[in-house]
């Protein structure tokens, strides 16, 4: 794995992430965000439309609120 360079990325604190995905909320002790801002991957269509397509053809299946299901 490549480093990264100290101005490549920023850490957010805790309040940062809450106030970005509120539903984090109750897991606010475990948590913190990174920031990219080099990073081209923040179209997650683009990155989740294939990944969904190959854990498809893996025979991998996900339940809202339950542990993965092999088709």
């Amino acid at each position: 794995m490549k480093a990264l360079a100290a101005d490549a990325y920023e850490v957010l604190d805790r309040d940062w992430s809450i106030r970005a995905e509120p539903a984090l909320a109750h897991v606010r002790s475990k948590i913190f965000g990174v920031c990219l801002p080099k990073d081209d991957t923040r179209d997650y269509f683009k990155i989740t439309k294939p990944l969904a397509k190959k854990v498809d053809q893996l025979g991998i299946c996900f339940s809202c609120g339950s542990a993965w299901v092999l088709r």
